[in-house]
C-alpha cells in the first residue's frame, strides 16, 4: 500500500516495483507474479490517473500532488491533495468529485 499522509502521496509503483507476489488462482493453484506483471494485467481495468488527464465521468483521479502539474485542481478540495471519482465532467468544484481520500492544505 502506498504511503499517503499530510506530506506525501507515493506512487504505488515506487513502493512495490521489483516485488514478487504469491497468490491462489481460481483453480486453487499457487501462482507467483511480479508487481509489474500485475499492473500490465490490470491496466485496462483500472483508471487511477492524474486529474488533468481525466476524460470522463467515473474515472478515479489523484489531485493536487505537489510538483505534478497534471494533478492540479486548485478549485477542488481548496487546493489540498485528494483521490476521488468524477461524478460530473469536467469537474470544477467539490460536488463534482466523490472523495475517497482528501487532505487539507497547511
Amino acid at each position: 500500500m502506498p504511503q499517503i499522509d499530510d506530506e506525501n502521496i507515493y506512487s504505488i509503483v515506487q513502493v512495490a516495483n521489483g516485488s514478487t507476489w504469491i497468490g491462489t488462482d481460481e483453480n486453487g493453484l499457487t501462482v507467483q507474479f511480479s508487481f509489474t506483471g500485475f499492473v500490465e494485467a490490470l491496466k485496462d481495468e483500472s483508471d487511477l490517473l492524474y486529474f488533468q488527464n481525466a476524460t470522463k465521468v467515473g474515472q478515479t483521479v489523484v489531485g493536487n500532488m505537489p510538483g505534478v502539474d497534471r494533478s492540479t485542481a486548485a478549485t477542488i478540495n481548496e487546493g489540498g491533495k485528494f483521490i476521488g471519482s468524477i461524478n460530473t465532467f469536467p469537474p470544477t468544484q467539490n460536488s463534482h468529485i466523490d472523495f475517497l481520500l482528501k487532505t487539507q492544505s497547511r
